[in-house]
C-alpha cells in the first residue's frame, strides 16, 4: 500500500528563505535538497511577479541566484519546447506548480566532435 504525502505549501519568498538554510554540502551530495524539493510545493499565485509569457518562445525569469544556485521560471505557451540540451556538471531540479511539462531525457550513443 502507498502513501501519498501533502507536500508542505510555502510562498515563493519562504521557499527561498528555505533554499538559503542550506550548507554548500547540500548542493554538492544532492539528497537533502532532493528531499527538500520532494516534500514542499510552492504556491503558484506568489509567482507572479515571475511570470512572464511571450508567444513566440518559452522565456525564462531569474527568481533568485546565488553562488550555489539560480532559482528561475520557465514559462512555456501550450506547444513550445526547448531545444535539445544538457546540463553538463550542473544538478538541476524542475517544479511545476501550474500546469503540466513532459521532458524526454536522451542517451548519447556516440559523438564525432570534429564533424560537429
Amino acid at each position: 500500500m502507498s502513501t501519498n504525502t501533502v507536500p508542505r505549501l510555502l510562498s515563493i519568498q519562504d521557499f527561498i528563505s528555505d533554499l538559503h538554510k542550506f550548507p554548500e554540502a547540500a548542493f554538492n551530495h544532492t539528497g537533502e535538497i532532493l528531499a527538500f524539493l520532494e516534500h514542499t510545493a510552492v504556491v503558484p499565485d506568489t509567482l507572479v511577479p515571475y511570470i512572464c509569457w511571450d508567444r513566440q518562445h518559452y522565456t525564462r525569469n531569474l527568481i533568485d541566484k546565488t553562488p550555489l544556485y539560480e532559482l528561475i521560471a520557465i514559462c512555456w505557451e501550450v506547444g513550445q519546447i526547448s531545444s535539445v540540451h544538457n546540463h553538463r556538471d550542473q544538478n538541476c531540479w524542475m517544479l511545476v506548480p501550474s500546469g503540466r511539462l513532459l521532458v524526454e531525457n536522451f542517451h548519447l550513443v556516440s559523438q564525432d566532435v570534429d564533424a560537429g
